[in-house]
């Protein structure tokens, strides 16, 4: 796994928060492919920015919030606590080699201060800072806290997420001066939202009512060798009208049924103890080689990486759970 990973997906949220507002993503701005480079991601948001303004890059926490997650997002928010869903970020950072990290500068219990900065060199763009902080606002929200508040030093309030319907919103502006250190609040829940984690949508891949259909239906049986016309039958549609709706939500039959099989192993690697062979026959794939082969590619890190994130308990001693 590496940074271009994480770029990749960071630009891919802030495509899906201007979608969700009805907003244009700047021609010509939006990477494409598994990889994006860091200067891809930063000329994206530079024109989102020139585009729509600074607080633009504030509404990707809503995005973030409110969008199905894709495997790493899930182990994300699936956190048993607000600081331990905080921790596995600074622990997916390090996964993907970010020249970038969060570094935790105070907690309490429903609370934590951070500074974005960089391991070595330059440090991370104003932009950058923004998005991240918007990010995290936002994962705390999916992971199950209400009232969540973003600011920087000194109180400003640059952001306010609660559930759905509730109060809270971007500021009017975001003030001149640095960015890269801010304060978050919330009020701990109950835990995540029940939601089904098997029918996660990972970005690029395709979002909408039919590709849900085809996800739930290949879900059912992932050792299946489905075709159009057992999709098409299920789905009460024409194959050609199938694979057209499914281009029409940016998607593709071969990646709906890809993304079904990876989101089934990804829920097993992170609920059960089973070996990894026994979970790559579970979620269909051919071979041991091929599940890791197709796993990394459209996650970006292998199995049993994948399962130690999902699994294991940060105990950073800056960072309580």
């Amino acid at each position: 796994m590496d940074e271009g990973y994480s770029s990749a997906a960071m630009s891919a949220l802030v495509a899906a928060s201007l979608r969700r507002r009805g907003l244009s993503v700047p021609a010509g701005t939006v990477p494409d492919g598994p990889r994006v480079p860091l200067a891809a991601k930063r000329r994206l948001l530079a024109a989102v920015v020139d585009a729509y303004g600074e607080g633009e890059l504030l509404q990707v926490g809503w995005a973030v919030a409110e969008s199905p997650f894709d495997a790493l997002g899930h182990v994300l928010v699936s956190a048993s606590t607000p600081h331990e869903c905080l921790a596995r970020w600074r622990r997916l950072e390090r996964y993907v080699h970010s020249r970038h990290r969060t570094a935790v500068t105070g907690t309490g219990p429903r609370e934590a201060r951070l500074h974005h900065t960089a391991r070595t060199g330059p440090g991370p763009t104003r932009h950058e800072n923004l998005l991240v902080a918007s990010v995290l606002a936002g994962l705390l929200l999916a992971q199950g806290c209400g009232a969540v508040r973003l600011s920087l030093p000194g109180g400003i309030t640059l952001l306010g997420l609660d559930r759905p319907g509730g109060p809270g919103g971007p500021a009017d502006g975001v003030p001149p001066g640095p960015v890269d250190r801010f304060h978050l609040t919330w009020v701990p829940g109950t835990g995540p939202p029940a939601t089904d984690p098997e029918l996660a949508e990972p970005a690029g891949n395709g979002r909408g009512p039919v590709t849900r259909a085809v996800l739930a239906r290949v879900l059912t049986d992932p050792t299946r060798r489905w075709t159009v016309g057992d999709l098409s039958a299920a789905t009460g549609m024409s194959g050609r009208t199938l694979q057209r709706r499914l281009r029409g939500e940016g998607g593709s039959f071969s990646a709906a049924v890809a993304t079904a099989r990876v989101t089934r192993a990804a829920v097993l690697l992170a609920s059960t103890d089973l070996p990894l062979s026994t979970i790559g026959f579970l979620a269909g794939y051919a071979d041991g080689p091929h599940f890791a082969r197709e796993f990394a590619r459209r996650t970006g890190t292998s199995p049993g990486r994948y399962r130690t994130v999902a699994t294991r308990t940060e105990t950073d001693h800056d960072l309580p759970l």
